[in-house]
């Protein structure tokens, strides 16, 4: 991560922080040096950015290498990616999303190693983040838009949650 980020918020004993691409698999062999124990990924602010194959790709390369780890990250739905200008800061990036989810519950079926523990609507969480935007809150499809995914990697298709 950037210095400025290390100095504002610097990792805690437990916590580990990286930065490069997803695509390049060596940082999950980094994970896994740390012993088989609980883990919790965050993806924050990322996959919406790399392609859909490479999302999954990854994802599967985590249940494989480090089975029971959850993921946390917030994804997009299909309607952003189409209407960019909608989102509050994009468009004075110039960047575009790479993908969008097309229903809460597709996760699901990315993987049967991947199971889907919670796909939370942020739109409807209050506060300034979303200003005129909680205005579509009534609309299930803008509900869709900005979603909190937590799924669990590496799980055998029937095991159940926990």
């Amino acid at each position: 991560p950037p210095p400025r980020r290390r100095r504002l918020l610097p990792p805690g004993p437990r916590e580990h922080l990286h930065a490069g691409s997803l695509e390049d698999a060596s940082w999950i062999d980094r994970v896994r040096a740390f012993g088989p124990r609980p883990r919790l990924i965050i993806a924050e602010g990322v996959l919406m950015f790399v392609p859909r194959a490479d999302v999954l790709t990854t994802l599967g390369r985590i249940a494989e290498r480090l089975p029971g780890t959850r993921v946390v990250a917030d994804v997009i739905g299909g309607l952003m990616v189409r209407c960019p200008w909608l989102h509050d800061t994009l468009p004075s990036t110039g960047v575009r999303f790479a993908w969008g989810l097309r229903r809460l519950e597709e996760p699901a079926t990315w993987n049967p190693r991947i199971r889907l523990e919670a796909a939370h609507a942020l739109l409807l969480d209050g506060g300034p983040r979303w200003r005129w935007m909680r205005l579509l809150r009534p609309f299930p499809v803008m509900r869709r838009q900005f979603v909190l995914l937590e799924v669990r990697c590496g799980m055998p298709p029937d095991a159940g949650s926990g």
